[in-house]
């Protein structure tokens, strides 16, 4: 297989010892790519010379999987009988890749969802591909109480800027500006992403409201 270039439409499932695809390191194109049901797959790895995806891209049922790298680069082809389906892999919180991202400013046919925390939605995975996509870069600061319950501070000297709030399902709630603190009484229960942008950087910060 270390050979072959293309397959037209690999499946691959099952495969319960399975754990990369590193014997696929030549593949450049596929019509059609399905990976379902192995339970010891945890990447991508070998897919790296992958290019072009013309149709459909299937990944559901691989428990272990953390990491779709191994196909950042591929070009997904956007048109009416293409789609992506993510589903039901336990383990996968990222998926906000290069060629997913791409994906999604071309297309609305694609279906995300009971992965982990950050893959489990369309939106979710939107968020973190909006994320990834700022040039500026993204620094992690903390802010306190968290847990909180009413208003939400910077610990660091950020004092001003603009902000979004994000929460769990990737869904932008409230946008503003930052004058050092936040009132979050109001806002429902649950896991929160707060950007902050300022004139040199974006800041990234995640708190619990209850």
């Amino acid at each position: 297989l270390s050979n072959i270039e293309f397959i037209r439409s690999p499946t691959i499932q099952n495969n319960n010892s399975l754990k990369s695809l590193k014997g696929l390191t030549k593949l450049n194109k596929v019509w059609y790519l399905r990976l379902s049901d192995n339970t010891a797959l945890t990447s991508l790895d070998g897919l790296e010379s992958l290019a072009v995806i013309t149709n459909l891209l299937q990944i559901i049922n691989n428990p272990q999987l953390k990491d779709l790298s191994g196909i950042q680069h591929a070009f997904i082809e956007s048109h009416n009988f293409s789609s992506i389906a993510i589903k039901h892999n336990a383990s996968l919180s990222a998926c906000a890749i290069e060629s997913i991202c791409t994906y999604f400013l071309n297309s609305d046919h694609q279906t995300i969802d009971s992965n982990a925390v950050g893959c489990n939605s369309v939106p979710e995975a939107e968020a973190q591909c909006l994320l990834n996509s700022t040039k500026e870069i993204i620094v992690s600061f903390d802010v306190y109480p968290n847990p909180v319950s009413n208003e939400l501070f910077s610990s660091t000297q950020i004092q001003e800027g603009e902000f979004k709030l994000y929460n769990q399902t990737g869904i932008s709630v409230l946008q503003g500006y930052w004058n050092g603190s936040l009132h979050v009484s109001y806002l429902p229960q649950g896991i929160y992403t707060l950007l902050l942008q300022t004139d040199n950087n974006t800041y990234s910060s995640r708190f619990l409201k209850y």
